[in-house]
């Protein structure tokens, strides 16, 4: 896999949770408005400030900040009242990299969890 490849699917996987979380899309400028401001640590020569409410997915860091995958897990879990399948750890794997502190296992599980949530959704 090229570094072109893992990119595209870094910037793919932000868009998926930034659906989730329910940000506005702007097509005309390709951000996400976000319903609080944000540190850009990646920023570029088109941003003032360190803190914005409208991010391109390109500066999204919820693969890489627990500021920014936190309130992830926080959506995540106000959805629990909705029914899981029996037989899925979704949550589990969640906790389990919560608890040995693993950024990358937490970010894969709630990858996996919204692309379940999303699937189930369509069938209902």
């Amino acid at each position: 896999m090229t570094i072109e490849d893992v990119m595209y699917k870094i910037r793919k996987e932000g868009k998926l949770i930034a659906e989730f979380m329910e940000w506005e899309y702007d097509e005309d400028n390709d951000w996400y408005s976000t319903p609080h401001r944000v540190c850009l640590d990646k920023v570029d020569y088109l941003y003032r400030s360190d803190y914005d409410n409208e991010v391109p997915a390109e500066l999204f860091e919820f693969i890489t900040s627990w500021d920014w995958l936190m309130p992830v897990i926080r959506r995540i879990i106000d959805e629990l009242n909705y029914e899981l399948p029996e037989d899925s750890n979704l949550i589990g794997d969640i906790m389990y990299g919560l608890v040995d502190i693993n950024m990358n296992e937490t970010y894969k599980a709630v990858i996996k969890f919204i692309k379940w949530y999303n699937n189930d959704n369509k069938r209902k």
